[in-house]
């Protein structure tokens, strides 16, 4: 069976016409700022959480460049000792805060057992969620020096505090640091 369908071309011109009307109308005119989706129609989901991509931007998660407050806040001595340290995050962090920036340094050397390495675990806790980072620091039998360092974007929780714990002990000579270099 065959079938045959005779369009004029004027008909054609017109039929092409009104749909291109058509999908002009449906993606918001000629205007190029109004064609497909706004911010506010495009979801996006991190985790367990859908939010729209305008929340996102209006909430300071999605920028351009660095947006972040610097600040010189020293928390103390990084322990040396095996086990938990809790720091109180200073007042000088704005309440409306969502990460913090923790700068920790480790200075290391001459003498001390040489027995692999030694982890951080450094972290912010909201309720039974914990945001962690791991710091790592070999330790030298000899009169070898190392110095190991790094920063840590975290999670500002409404307890303000940080969390350092160390799975054992450091011994020798030995100097370290836990500060907060900003926050957004």
């Amino acid at each position: 069976m065959e079938i045959k369908i005779n369009i004029k071309k004027e008909y054609l011109m017109i039929l092409v016409g009104l749909l291109g009307i058509a999908l002009a109308v449906a993606y918001g005119g000629n205007n190029p700022r109004e064609l497909g989706h706004s911010a506010g129609e495009i979801d996006i989901q991190v985790g367990n959480t859908t939010r729209t991509l305008q929340e996102l931007v209006s909430d300071g998660l999605l920028s351009r460049g660095a947006r972040w407050t610097p600040v010189a806040i020293n928390l103390g001595q990084l322990p040396f000792s095996a086990g938990l340290a809790t720091f109180n995050i200073s007042s000088e962090i704005s309440d409306s805060a969502k990460e913090i920036l923790v700068y920790v340094w480790l200075r290391k050397g001459n003498y001390g057992s040489g027995d692999a390495g030694r982890v951080y675990t450094i972290y912010t806790q909201d309720g039974s969620t914990i945001y962690a980072n791991k710091f790592f620091a070999y330790q030298y039998e000899n009169r070898a020096w190392v110095f190991n360092s790094d920063n840590l974007w975290l999670p500002l929780t409404a307890e303000k505090k940080l969390y350092v714990h160390l799975n054992v002990s450091i011994t020798g000579n030995k100097a370290g640091g836990v500060e907060i270099l900003g926050y957004r």
